[in-house]
Order: C-alpha cells, then sequence, then structure tokens
C-alpha cells in the first residue's frame, strides 16, 4: 500500500491560509493591509483575557464538565468585544466559533461574523473564516457567494481568499469553473510568484487524482501537479538566491511546514529519488531532521528505492529508541516491518504500543496476528485472554487461526461458530462467508474429530458456491478420506481436474478417491503424473502417505515404504499418525529420529 501521509483536508487549506496571511499582516507583506486599530495595553490585557478565559471554558467543556448557558454567554461576549478591538485576529475569530459551537448557539454566528466586518469592511481573515464556517456548516451556496462577493469588490486579491474559492470549487466538483477562475488569478503577477499559492495548488489539483468524477487523465493530472511543484522550486530558489549562486531549497529546507507539505506531495507522487535528496541535503534544517516526520520518510524511501540492507539496518537500530517516539511514528515503524516481513522488529513495535494502550482491542488485535504470522500460538492467545469476548468479528477471526495453529480445534470451531454469526448479523460481513471461511470450518471441524459437523459445512458451501473448483475437490477429498459417498466424491474431483489437469492437490485428490474405490490401477497411472514434481509439492507428508499407500496396494511394498520413511519426517498430526500406521503394519524398520 501506498503510504500517504498528513494529507491536507479542506478545513487545514484554509486554515493554513489564514494562518500564513496573520503571519503577513505581522511583518507588514499582507496583500491586503491590516485594518486593525493600534492596540492600548489595557485592550491587549482584555483580548488576553478573553482568550485565557474562552480556552478554559472548552477545556472544561471537552473533559465532561458541565457549564452554565450564563458562563457560555458571558464569554461570547468578551470575545466578541475582543474582536471589535481586533477584529482580524484569526485566533480570536476561531476560538469564538469554538465557544459558538460548544454551547450549541452556532446560529449567532452569522451575526458575529458580520459585526466583525462592519468594524473591518474588507477583511480578507474575517472572509475566509466566515467562509470556513458555512462550508463545514454545509451551506456551500452560500460559502461561494460570499467569497464571490469579496472577490468582485477587492483588488489585488488576497492569497488566503483565491486558496479559500478555488478549494471550494475543487471541492464541489466544479472543476472547470476552478480551472477559469485559477487562470485568471495567476494572471496576477503577484500571485504567480507567491510559493505558497503554488503549493495549494499542488495540494488541491492532487485529489482530483482521488476523485472519479475527474473527466481528464490521472498522467496529465499529475503533469498539472509536477508542474506547480516546479514553480514551489523555482520560486523557493530566487528566495535563496545571493549574488554568488541560487541556492535549490531555500525556504523549504528551512520551514517545517513548507517541507511537511511539499514532501508529502512528493510521497504521492511517487517522487522518490528527489525525496531522498531533500531528506539528505546537509542545509536541512537540525529541528526537521530530528522530527519523526522526517524519520518515517527516510524509511518509506529506502523502502521504495530497494535499498533492503540499508533499510532493515536502520530499522534494526530504530528498534532502540521506540519507546521514545510518538504512537504514530511506532505505527509507521510497524507498518514497514511488517511488510519487510521483519517480524520480531513488528513485534516489538506493536508491543510498545500494547504496554502504552493495554485496553485498546484493536492494538491487541494486531499484536496477536504478528504472533500468529510468526507461528507464535501461545503468545498471541495469551495477549487476547481478558477480551476474547469482546472482540470484533475481525478478533475472532485472528482467534480461531491462533487455537488452530495451537491445535486446538475443537476451540477453532467455536470460534468459527461465533464468527459466522457475527458476519450474518452484517450485510457487509456476509461477503466475508465465502468458500474459503465454509472450507477452513469444515477442516476444523474435521481435525477436532466433528465429522458430522464438517459434512454439514461442506454441503451448505456447495449449495451456495457449486461452481467453485477448490471447493469440489476439498468436498471430494474429505469425502474420500473418510469413505463417504465415493461416486459422489469421485464427480466432485474429477470437475475439479477437468478445469485443471495440472494442479498437483486435485491430481492426488482424484488418485486417493480411485484408491478407496480399490481402482488401484487407475490411482497408478494417476500418481505417475505427480510423481516428477512429488518432493517440491509435498509440505506436509500428505502426498508421500497416499502415493505409498497406492504402490503398497499395487504390490510394490518396498517402494512404498520408502516413500513413507521419506514422508515421516515432515508430517504431522493425523497424516504422521497415519504413516506410522502403516509402517507398523508392513512391519517396516522405522527411522531414528532426533
Amino acid at each position: 500500500m501506498q503510504e500517504k501521509v498528513l494529507v491536507h483536508s479542506l478545513f487545514l487549506v484554509f486554515l493554513s491560509s489564514v494562518l500564513l496571511f496573520s503571519q503577513e499582516l505581522q511583518e507588514g507583506t499582507a496583500l491586503y493591509p491590516s485594518a486593525c486599530l493600534s492596540v492600548s495595553l489595557e485592550q491587549e490585557m482584555q483580548m488576553m483575557q478573553a482568550f485565557t478565559k474562552a480556552k478554559f471554558l472548552l477545556s472544561e467543556h471537552e473533559n465532561g464538565r458541565e457549564v452554565s448557558s450564563a458562563r457560555w454567554q458571558e464569554c461570547a461576549e468578551e470575545l466578541r468585544k475582543a474582536i471589535q478591538v481586533q477584529p482580524d485576529s484569526a485566533e480570536l475569530m476561531n476560538c469564538l466559533v469554538e465557544i459558538r459551537q460548544a454551547s450549541g448557539t452556532e446560529d449567532k454566528l452569522p451575526e458575529d461574523f458580520r459585526s466583525a466586518l462592519e468594524k473591518s469592511p474588507g477583511s480578507a481573515l474575517l472572509t475566509v473564516l466566515n467562509a470556513e464556517f458555512l462550508h463545514q456548516a454545509g451551506k456551500i451556496d452560500d460559502c461561494v457567494q460570499l467569497l464571490e462577493q469579496y472577490l468582485s469588490q477587492n483588488h489585488p486579491w488576497p492569497l488566503p481568499v483565491v486558496v479559500a474559492y478555488f478549494t471550494v470549487l475543487n471541492g464541489e466538483g466544479k472543476y472547470s469553473e476552478a480551472d477559469k477562475f485559477l487562470a485568471k488569478a495567476l494572471d496576477d503577477d503577484q500571485l504567480n510568484e507567491d510559493l505558497n499559492l503554488h503549493l495549494c495548488l499542488a495540494e488541491e489539483l492532487w485529489k482530483r487524482c482521488q476523485a472519479t468524477s475527474y473527466p481528464d487523465s490521472a498522467t496529465r493530472l499529475k503533469a498539472r501537479v509536477l508542474m506547480h511543484l516546479e514553480a514551489v522550486k523555482d520560486l523557493d530558489k530566487k528566495k535563496g538566491q545571493t549574488q554568488e549562486t541560487a541556492l535549490e531549497y531555500s525556504q523549504i529546507l528551512k520551514d517545517s511546514t513548507l517541507f511537511y507539505r511539499y514532501t508529502n506531495l512528493l510521497v504521492n507522487l511517487e517522487e522518490w529519488s528527489e525525496l531522498q535528496g531533500l531528506l539528505d541535503n546537509p542545509r536541512l534544517d537540525r529541528d526537521i531532521r530530528q522530527s519523526f516526520h522526517w524519520q518515517m520518510l527516510s524509511w518509506l524511501v529506502l523502502q521504495q528505492l530497494g535499498k533492503t540492507e540499508q533499510l532493515h539496518a536502520i530499522l534494526e537500530d530504530s528498534a532502540k529508541y521506540l519507546p521514545e517516539q510518538e504512537d504514530e511514528v511506532v505505527e509507521f515503524f510497524v507498518s514497514i516491518c511488517e511488510k519487510e516481513n521483519l517480524l520480531h522488529l513488528a513485534i516489538a513495535g506493536q508491543m510498545q504500543l500494547y504496554l502504552r494502550h493495554p485496553e485498546n482491542i484493536a492494538i491487541r488485535i494486531d499484536l496477536a496476528k504478528f504472533y500468529l504470522l510468526d507461528k507464535k500460538p501461545r503468545h498471541g492467545l495469551a495477549i487476547l485472554q481478558g477480551v476474547a469476548n469482546n472482540l470484533p468479528p475481525t478478533g475472532v477471526n485472528i482467534l480461531s487461526f491462533l487455537h488452530a495453529q495451537n491445535r486446538q480445534y475443537g476451540q477453532a470451531c467455536q470460534d468459527m461458530a461465533r464468527l459466522e454469526s457475527l458476519l450474518k448479523g452484517h450485510p457487509e460481513g456476509r461477503k466475508a462467508l465465502d468458500v474459503d471461511f465454509y472450507l477452513r470450518y469444515a477442516i476444523y471441524a474435521e481435525e477436532a474429530g466433528q465429522i458430522d459437523l464438517a459434512f454439514d459445512k461442506l454441503k451448505w458451501a456447495y449449495q451456495q458456491f457449486p461452481d467453485s473448483i477448490e471447493l469440489c475437490n476439498s468436498y471430494g477429498y474429505i469425502l474420500a478420506d473418510h469413505n463417504r459417498e465415493l461416486t459422489f466424491a469421485c464427480t466432485l474431483i474429477e470437475k475439479a481436474v477437468a478445469a485443471q489437469p495440472d494442479n498437483v492437490a486435485y491430481l492426488d485428490s482424484l488418485a486417493w478417491v480411485y484408491y478407496r474405490q480399490q481402482r488401484y490401477q487407475e490411482a497408478l497411472q494417476v500418481i505417475q503424473k505427480i510423481l516428477p514434481v512429488y518432493q517440491e509439492n509435498d509440505h506436509d507428508g500428505t502426498l508421500g502417505e497416499h502415493i505409498g499407500a497406492i504402490f503398497h496396494a499395487c504390490g510394490y511394498a518396498q517402494l512404498a515404504r520408502n516413500f513413507w520413511q521419506e514422508a515421516l519426517p515432515r508430517s504431522e498430526g493425523t497424516v504422521r499418525e497415519h504413516i506410522l500406521k502403516f509402517l507398523d503394519e508392513t512391519n517396516a524398520t522405522l527411522p531414528t529420529e532426533k
């Protein structure tokens, strides 16, 4: 799975634009001049007090403590007064929006915005915040109308409003309108040379790649994204230009926000070589290099470039520092290790998450899954102990595999019955009740000695999936193995062989049903087709058991014993019991075993 890290939502694009504009106001570089009044020390203290009080009430609310409507109203009024003093404050306005939402008085927000805009008419920042609120409230037409009205009345266009309008049109699938507006906006030299605008446009255009309704080809769309990224690089290079030289990635290497957004796009576009160059650049800011984002990208790049040895060495070393890392880093570490089949490291990382969050069932399930893959079923069962009765379907499924791997087939059958019941209760879950599910259920039941249950499940599955070749083979084979309905079993297996005449497993089933029907010479003819590829396909000794039995029935006793003795070391369970019984009955000398 291609990793898509830190993809921005519409809200984050709005917010980044607002914060950028706030910074420009402070630096005196905003496209639209600030309408702020001069603020006295007393007024500044009142604003800080209103902001602090609001944050305290929100914290109380988030922690489940009751806040009276009077306190909410008093806090809102204090924020409104503070906004009258400094209407272009994103922090104050965002805080008021949060207060209104927490207190259930969102209906008063339009009046709040109108009041602020009267104090600071033409404020780009307030317009964007108002548009964001309308968009989140689902009032898309009002949001578009607000932004269009602002753009028609104000020139030059400020960056946040341009980004907000393009983002809304793009998000609503109005691609033609969005592109026409974009072309007009980029005619403005000041906007066209804004690095942040091109970065926002690249992010928004990338979203179209994931929209099934977008009519353009993915190749052409990616080319447009790359074009804007090239513009970002060129503009960044200009900003870093001195009399002697022009340095690439001047701001990107220093500004963490720019770095994260730019590298996220490189990940989406799979530009791994450029990404590695950025990560290894000696001019990269120290704080960025020490961030978890840089660490995660480093692992991802090495994996995608196929530098396996280097990646594995770094992952082994990184495992020592997992206790100090954030959950997000540990989760990404685990996902990389899983893809690289480094189960011991995946287990180490998942164990860290489990120790931090022992109450989290999803974390337990994933850890149990890794123990299953590492063939340590007892460890996996121990992790799920205590929560087994509260597991969702995915957890019950893992539990059934663990019980089966631990040869607790009776428990595995109980798990399958519970899983079947859970899945039947959900329309989507029923899709998982497929051929593989019922075959596994039947095999567990057979191993548990619940033969009738096994055949009930096979019969039910065959009624639902009569055209499944795999089911025909397995159903027929299990019937033959238990000397039941041999004619029907033979019909099922012959159907499977007709569909895949070179399938070794199906040929083995056919030979075995012939053997059960005492058609020994026909069984021998089938076995001869298997012999050239026998050893590479006999993973558990079953083929060796069957070949030996057929040779013995045809009078080749010594040859039969050779096959049984050769298959014995790799056999286990009932197969091993059958081979030992055959050897004992033919008076064979058992091989010395360690």
